[in-house]
């Protein structure tokens, strides 16, 4: 585990955030402590940034998406601030992440760790059998997280749907009636089982992560909160990292991708399609969301341009100064740049760990996908290894000219790690 901070950020500073005072007994604070919220998150995570709630109203059901607050404890521009924006984002590289705010800090505050009563950033929204939203607010929360569960837990719920659970269960029906409101709004669903390489005990695993309804529960959650805080934003005139996405129709027909080999060329093909999303100040739509404005803001706790969002509603629902639109500029200038070599630094080292894989593994010939040649004159082609969900770039010894789709057995002939190299010969 990693967090290597400046001299100026050192244990006795963040032992004065720890024993800061904020009163969250305030009146400024909306006092949810008294709902069952989950937090749904992978077994390993310490940054516990997200819970959900419902609650059960006379004549109507809301549904809470909590978000941890860090703003309430940090201030822009301080010296946490300073370098949380040149680290950009958490680097979950496989061995030990590299933590954008200080783990202490996090574990012993920010998160939101069952049974600790925390402050937090939270939507409430009300939502038809049509997956409508009817009306939504914002607040200032302190939250007291009942049940943390990793994905496997929730998924047994959903699939038992013990009546003790019937929260977790609603919010499932609930979130899936949204989902299917922004599909017809033009969203455009890509998910599909993700081939996963980890270490655990010294030792290179792997796993196929599935698509289950829990996941899609959490992230048409985290999604809800992101298009009410931007369309609060745009309201108020409160000037924010929108995330913007314009798109033209995808010519993609999805409809007869019966099994996983079909659906990942669709996806493959559509991505291919897909125009790149951007940050504006302009609120402008995200079409493959199906929503008219988006703003990324549920991971503050290890993505920055989330942070700068929290403390721009939090200065607003204050009623002090903005952050000017030059320093916001800036920063998102600086996010752009830094978060690149961030993702640059996950994927290399994503990468290796798949290649030592392989290169460990018993098994040398692979039943695969062509999906595009790379670089033909160089034999450098991009490939789907159904098994095990993975793309993968390698080079082909020989090649009979496959086109996107053809189905080809690859034997394994030569794996260099430090040249980032896989030498393959089609069988």
């Amino acid at each position: 585990m990693t967090n290597v901070y400046s001299e100026v950020v050192n244990k006795d500073y963040i032992q004065s955030i720890l024993n800061s005072s904020v009163n969250l007994s305030s009146t400024d604070y909306k006092d949810l402590t008294h709902l069952k919220t989950y937090t749904i998150d992978d077994i390993d995570s310490a940054e516990i940034d997200d819970g959900v709630s419902i609650e059960y109203l006379d004549n109507s059901t809301k549904i809470w998406v909590h978000i941890a607050s860090p703003a309430e404890y940090l201030s822009f521009e301080d010296p946490i601030d300073i370098e949380a924006s040149l680290k950009a984002a958490t680097c979950y590289l496989p061995e030990s992440p590299e933590y954008m705010l200080p783990n202490d800090l996090v574990t012993k505050l920010l998160s939101l760790k069952p049974g600790r009563i925390s402050a937090a950033l939270s939507v409430s929204a009300e939502i038809n059998s049509a997956g409508e939203i009817v009306s939504s607010n914002l607040y200032r929360t302190i939250i007291k997280p009942t049940i943390a569960l990793t994905y496997e837990d929730a998924d047994d719920i959903l699939d038992l749907q013990p009546f003790e659970e019937k929260e977790l269960i609603d919010l499932s029906i609930l979130m899936g009636n949204r989902r299917s409101y922004r599909v017809s709004k033009g969203s455009i669903n890509i998910e599909e089982e993700e081939g996963i390489f980890y270490f655990q005990d010294n030792v290179i695993k792997h796993k196929i992560k599935d698509v289950t309804r829990l996941r899609k529960l959490v992230s048409e959650s985290m999604i809800l909160f992101g298009y009410i805080l931007a369309d609060f934003s745009k309201t108020n005139k409160i000037c924010i990292p929108f995330r913007v996405q314009n798109q033209q129709n995808i010519s993609i027909n999805t409809s007869k991708a019966n099994n996983y080999i079909d659906k990942h060329i669709c996806n493959f093909l559509i991505k291919n399609q897909l125009s790149k999303s951007y940050i504006s100040l302009t609120p402008e739509a995200h079409t493959s969301l199906g929503l008219p404005a988006y703003v990324q803001a549920t991971s503050p706790l290890r993505r920055y341009i989330d942070l700068l969002t929290h403390y721009q509603i939090l200065n607003y629902l204050k009623g002090i100064n903005q952050i000017s639109e030059d320093l916001v500029l800036e920063r998102i200038d600086l996010f752009n740049l830094r978060h690149k070599q961030v993702i640059q630094r996950f994927r290399s080292a994503k990468r290796q760990l798949c290649l030592n894989w392989l290169d460990q593994s018993e098994y040398k010939d692979w039943e695969s996908v062509f999906l595009k040649w790379l670089n033909p004159s160089k034999n450098l082609a991009l490939i789907y290894i159904p098994k095990l969900r993975i793309d993968l770039s390698c080079n082909f010894i020989n090649s009979n000219n496959p086109t996107l789709g053809s189905r080809i057995v690859v034997s394994i002939k030569s794996i260099d790690t430090q040249k980032d190299s896989i030498m393959l010969k089609v069988l």
